[in-house]
């Protein structure tokens, strides 16, 4: 027996250990999803850590630390395909709704107050006029949402069950 053998053999075990680790961190708990008329998902979004993430085409495309934002963004999703008149189905977990809800409620606002302001917010950014009536009407896509369990599956996120590539 070498007397490198038992160095080889830990660094070994160290590096299994931190690649381990490395996959439990990239994964994503599913809480939306963004399906087209016929029913192919488009894009979702989930909970990585602290993190909520928007998934497209099996890869992490942004995060914040913002449950709104991610419905906002997402929202913003629909409606582009919408004013292409596509029909598109919008699912949001209850336990992404709720603390959306509840960080809109923290800045004295309801949730739809919050999204319609996220989004003029985008547009400003943009250089849209919010005043001719660009924005999004927060009411009427939040209506859209329909309840689903506060775990889908992974597959909904993206082909092969690997929402973050």
């Amino acid at each position: 027996m070498s007397i490198h053998s038992k160095a080889r053999r830990d660094a070994r075990k160290k590096k299994q250990g931190k690649q381990r680790r490395g996959a439990a961190a990239r994964t994503i708990e599913p809480h939306a999803t963004l399906h087209d008329g016929g029913g192919a998902l488009l894009a979702g979004a989930g909970r990585r850590g602290n993190e909520w993430v928007i998934v497209l085409d099996g890869k992490v495309v942004a995060g914040t630390e913002s449950p709104a934002m991610t419905m906002a963004m997402l929202r913003h999703m629909a409606s582009v395909r919408e004013s292409e008149g596509l029909p598109v189905r919008l699912a949001y977990s209850t336990q992404l709704k709720s603390l959306a809800s509840l960080e809109a409620t923290r800045q004295g606002k309801t949730l739809a107050e919050l999204l319609s302001a996220l989004e003029t917010e985008r547009l400003e950014r943009h250089g849209h006029d919010v005043a001719s009536g660009d924005a999004l009407d927060a009411a009427s896509t939040v209506d859209m949402a329909l309840p689903m369990g506060n775990e889908p599956s992974t597959d909904e996120l993206s082909p092969g069950g690997r929402p973050d590539g």
